[in-house]
């Protein structure tokens, strides 16, 4: 394993997405353009050596419809086949596994918002209707109290998980 990540510059009609792609990336297309309008294209796609899309479809849909000829990609030569379709997955999921500390979301939106920087269009405009409840807390139940079932919507995909 190197210690040293290349990043190339391909054109975006010489990339191909993954056939077997599980993820509807529709709705979080204009939110990612605008993103990359607002902070660069900071995350490169991870492609094959086929220029095979492993992880960064909606990223590429979004430089398409900000009209880029190029975009960053790294290789990932060193993984096989089954790796890398594995990989789409696991690189996927695990963004969902996270919660937020709403106490902290918070103060980092309302710092945000004192600047001037509206979060509306990445998913954070309806932040304060959300039940903190549906995020990380420290609170415990006594034992004879049965928990109760926690679900958050998420803010990306508008998915509704239990937590």
């Amino acid at each position: 394993m190197s210690d040293k990540i290349a990043i190339e510059w391909i054109p975006v009609t010489d990339l191909h997405g993954y056939e077997g792609n599980p993820r509807n990336n529709e709705p979080a297309i204009e939110p990612v353009k605008k993103s990359i309008e607002a902070f660069g294209f900071k995350v490169p796609l991870q492609i094959d050596d086929d220029n095979v899309i492993i992880n960064g479809h909606t990223r590429l849909a979004a430089a398409i419809a900000l009209g880029m000829e190029k975009v960053p990609c790294v290789r990932c030569s060193d993984l096989t086949p089954e790796q890398a379709r594995a990989f789409r997955l696991i690189d996927n999921k695990t963004s969902e596994l996270a919660l937020w500390d709403a106490e902290k979301l918070d103060e980092e939106l309302r710092a945000l918002r004192e600047l001037n920087i509206s979060m509306d269009d990445f998913g954070f405009d309806k932040i304060e209707d959300i039940d903190p409840s549906y995020y990380q807390t420290d609170s415990v139940k006594g034992d004879d109290e049965e928990p109760e079932p926690k679900t958050a919507v998420c803010p990306h995909c508008g998915r509704t998980v239990e937590l």
